[in-house]
C-alpha cells in the first residue's frame, strides 16, 4: 500500500505516484484516490493516467465514467486557473496598497502579535495586585 498525504512536500509526491501506479499495474489492483480534484487539476494528467492502463476509483464519486472524469478535469483546471488569476490580482492589489509581502514582513508582523499577546498576559496576571496593594495602602 503507498499513501499520499497533501501535506508531505510536492517533490514527494510525484514518487509516491508512480510508485503506485507501478504497483497497481504489476498487480492489476486498482488505484484507490481519496478526492478525484484531489490528483490533479490537469486534463492532460488525467487522460495519460485513464490512457496508462491503470484502473482508478475516487472514493468521493465511485460512479463516474470516462466522460464525466474528463470533464471534471476540464473544470478543475479552469478553476486552477482562474484562482491563480485572482491571487495574482489579490497580491498586486496589496502592493499598491503598500502591504508588506513576504516571510520577513510576516515574522516582523508575529513577533509584534506574540509581544502584545505577552504584554497582554502579564497585565492580566499582575492586574488586581497593584490595585490591592493602593486599597491596603488607603486602610480599606
Amino acid at each position: 500500500m503507498v499513501k499520499m498525504h497533501r501535506s508531505e512536500p510536492e517533490q514527494v509526491e510525484p514518487y509516491c505516484l508512480a510508485a503506485a501506479l507501478a504497483l497497481c499495474r504489476s498487480k492489476r489492483a486498482i488505484l484507490l484516490i481519496a478526492k478525484l480534484d484531489r490528483l490533479a487539476r490537469s486534463v492532460a494528467f488525467i487522460s495519460n493516467l485513464m490512457e496508462s492502463g491503470v484502473n482508478f476509483l475516487a472514493a468521493d464519486m465511485p460512479t463516474v465514467n470516462r466522460l464525466t472524469i474528463h470533464v471534471l478535469a476540464a473544470v478543475a483546471e479552469h478553476e486552477r486557473e482562474m484562482i491563480s488569476q485572482r491571487t495574482k490580482a489579490a497580491l498586486a492589489a496589496a502592493k499598491v496598497r503598500g502591504a508588506r509581502l513576504g516571510i520577513r514582513a510576516c515574522r516582523r508582523q508575529a513577533r509584534s502579535l506574540l509581544s502584545q499577546r505577552r504584554q497582554r498576559l502579564e497585565a492580566r496576571r499582575t492586574w488586581p495586585w497593584p490595585r490591592l496593594a493602593r486599597l491596603r495602602h488607603m486602610g480599606r
